[in-house]
């Protein structure tokens, strides 16, 4: 279903959470023991399409997911400058490749002034007194994500504090345990699966894991307190030790769908890399095994710019009709011109030997030639479109971004989202 920039796949009212989550698994992340849809993304000031996945978690049934092992950049804050241009606001410091539950909380610097439109500035200094209000949490994942939902409960109203559950949290369930022990103990079959999966969804991206030299690379990150995760290979597991361990994405939802929530909203991302998961868990752990069901939600807001610019779908047209027209008449109207060029390139196409097909081609450059002679100054007006075009680029990229930060956007367009985003559900 798609509403006003609202997409829903499959329609909410055609949601069926299937109950089997482990209460043991909820139980030891503090999660409610009835039905529960979850939901999550990297700890980051995400866009609305986030957003929107955030927004349909029901009160008092939902649990957001951060994932917390991931080495995404938690402290850049994109956001348009005058111009508008791209600019971007670094709240703090951080160690490239360094897994965001691996880093301390950062005091935010000072928000910057020349933020447009007015909500953009407004919405960066809100996300910067919220930042400050959490500088006490134990990690920058903490951090940051327990200042966005803050923000989503104070900005977009009727929403409630949700659950936060971090990815490296999964290290302590025993489903977790378990399925690390029989990676352990059967490596090759377990990763023969993964890569056979991987390469089946080309879509979604995923790097085979390294077999090689009588070693096995397994799903699995060691993290460290401000180091760079590294891999994980089965020679280097002990029966029963997890200490430090954390799940790739893959087994991430896995456990997810596995033991912990009866549905999981992913986003687009999501959507195209789960089958992968599915294929590579029923492939090793057999094909009765039972995954919550998905839905994919994601949402488009623009931030109200009040300058003219053309989409980048009308720019790539004037581009390429620029350059089109001056080997194709028909581009410009001229059917005259058009049915000579191509009488010429049938000749072309039906001459036989190397001798008459050059001749036939050096034909047809005529009539081009001469057709460019004779239209030139339409063609130049279409040049001088499509140049004109081309400076309205950069422009046009940042007022038709999709992707800027949700807090970024007015309160009307927010509660214009969550009324349809509680509607559609």
């Amino acid at each position: 279903m798609t509403n006003a920039g609202l997409t829903i796949r499959p329609s909410a009212s055609a949601w069926r959470p299937t109950r089997h989550g482990s209460v043991e698994a909820r139980r030891a992340l503090g999660l409610p023991a009835g039905e529960l849809i979850m939901s999550g993304h990297q700890a980051e000031c995400w866009h609305a399409g986030i957003l929107a996945k955030r927004l349909v978690l029901p009160k008092g049934r939902g649990a957001w997911v951060v994932v917390d092992q991931d080495t995404n950049d938690a402290l850049g804050v994109a956001y348009p400058g005058p111009g508008p241009t791209r600019a971007l606001w670094r709240m703090g410091t951080e160690a490239a490749e360094v897994p965001t539950a691996s880093l301390g909380a950062v005091r935010a610097g000072k928000a910057p002034g020349d933020a447009t439109p007015a909500s953009a500035a407004a919405g960066l200094r809100d996300l910067k007194r919220a930042m400050e209000a959490h500088e006490g949490a134990p990690t920058l994942a903490e951090q940051v994500s327990r200042a966005v939902e803050s923000l989503v409960v104070e900005r977009v109203e009727g929403t409630e504090r949700m659950p936060l559950v971090f990815a490296t949290a999964l290290a302590g369930t025993s489903r977790f345990g378990e399925l690390v022990d029989r990676m352990r103990r059967e490596p090759e079959a377990c990763v023969r699966a993964y890569n056979a999966a991987a390469a089946a969804h080309p879509r979604a991206r995923l790097r085979a894991l390294a077999v090689a030299g009588g070693r096995v690379e397994l799903p699995l990150w060691r993290l460290t307190a401000g180091a760079a995760r590294s891999p994980v290979y089965a020679d280097e597991l002990r029966a029963g030790d997890v200490a430090g361990l954390a799940p790739r994405a893959l087994l991430m939802t896995g456990l997810l769908r596995l033991d912990l929530c009866d549905l999981f909203v992913h986003g687009l991302g999501g959507e195209v890399y789960d089958p992968a998961m599915e294929q590579w868990l029923a492939n090793w752990l057999g094909g009765s095994t039972k995954l919550a069901p998905t839905a994919m939600v994601t949402a488009t807001l623009r931030l109200p710019f009040d300058v003219p610019v053309v989409t980048p779908e009308e720019i790539d047209r004037a581009r390429w009709l620029a350059h089109r027209a001056t080997h194709d008449p028909s581009r410009i109207g001229d059917s005259g011109w058009a049915s000579e060029r191509d009488a010429a390139l049938a000749q072309v196409r039906g001459a036989t030997g190397r001798a008459e097909k050059r001749l036939a081609y050096l034909a047809m450059r005529g009539v081009v030639e001469r057709y460019r002679a004779a239209r030139g100054a339409a063609l130049a007006e279409l040049a001088a479109r499509g140049e004109e075009a081309a400076r309205h680029r950069a422009r046009a990229q940042v007022v038709h971004d999709r992707t800027w930060p949700w807090v970024l956007h007015r309160g009307e367009a927010l509660q214009d989202l969550a009324r349809r985003a509680r509607e559609a559900g």
